[in-house]
């Protein structure tokens, strides 16, 4: 959003601020880039940030307001560790330890791929939810402007347990799935440490590891990755494939093992002509 925003344009605006945008420099770049990483935040960090300013000068190259836009320094490089939801064992646990609003969140988020924050699942109300035909409409964060709302089904063996929810909401007045006291959640940030201290979990489960759990478990028991990326919000397949290709490897050996098997014992090259360890393979 606008706060996340600012808040990485933060020195650039302290150091630029007072200059025409049309006499920034790649010296005045790099001045910038060089002030992120004195902070001593990660190469990731000191990207986003300076991304931000770039996308800035970018914008208004493209509009007009920049005759040329000037060249940007080259930026710290930075690998991305690979993200490891949570396993089965480890929902089971977070689940009976997490108190009662943060046990809708870990199901929502593992079984229905919901965003986990305030731009979609901290958001949903029970008007939200259609009972009958098991679904819950999610007003879409804007990173798909193409589809604001898009229906996610519910789990059949789920839908009990929304209707238990739904039941014990109506009665305390609550419009929001997700609350405390009665209350719209608006950060589960303490709640999700002290459930995982509690849970015996000591890695670094992120709330919104919960949606890449429902992302690997769906590709992985056989789903195709255009129906996930819909049913996750993606406006395209593109980061579905990005972040869930090792998934996909699985579905790749389903694919290949489907076909018609070859016969063997027509070919050229007999097995008794091929080395013990490679008939081996061959078997």
């Amino acid at each position: 959003g606008l706060a996340f925003q600012l808040d990485g344009m933060k020195r650039a605006l302290v150091m630029l601020g007072r200059k025409r945008i049309s006499a920034i420099t790649k010296q005045d770049l790099a001045m910038v880039l060089q002030a992120e990483i004195a902070q001593g935040v990660s190469a990731k960090t000191v990207h986003t940030r300076t991304g931000i300013l770039f996308s800035v000068l970018r914008w208004a190259y493209k509009r007009g307001l920049l005759d040329t836009l000037p060249q940007f320094p080259e930026r710290p490089g930075f690998h991305t560790p690979p993200i490891v939801p949570p396993t089965a064992e480890e929902l089971a646990r977070m689940i009976e330890a997490a108190p009662p609003h943060l046990q809708r969140v870990i199901i929502i988020g593992s079984k229905l791929g919901l965003r986990v924050g305030p731009c979609e699942l901290l958001k949903l109300q029970w008007s939200d939810v259609d009972m009958v035909r098991g679904l819950i409409r999610v007003r879409a964060a804007q990173k798909n402007r193409n589809e604001p709302v898009r229906e996610v089904p519910i789990m059949a063996s789920l839908l009990p347990v929304f209707m238990a929810w739904q039941e014990l909401d109506a009665m305390q007045g609550c419009k929001h799935i997700i609350h405390w006291k009665g209350k719209p959640v608006q950060s589960i940030k303490t709640a999700w440490a002290a459930m995982l201290k509690k849970a015996g979990i000591s890695r670094n489960v992120r709330p919104y590891d919960l949606r890449h759990a429902f992302a690997t478990d769906a590709i992985a028991n056989g789903a195709d990755l255009g129906t996930v990326a819909k049913l996750m919000g993606h406006a395209n397949i593109q980061m579905v494939v990005k972040h869930y290709q090792h998934v996909a490897t699985k579905q790749k050996r389903q694919a290949v093992e489907s076909l018609p098997s070859v016969d063997i014992t027509s070919l050229k090259c007999a097995l008794q002509d091929v080395p013990r360890n490679q008939t081996l393979i061959l078997q």
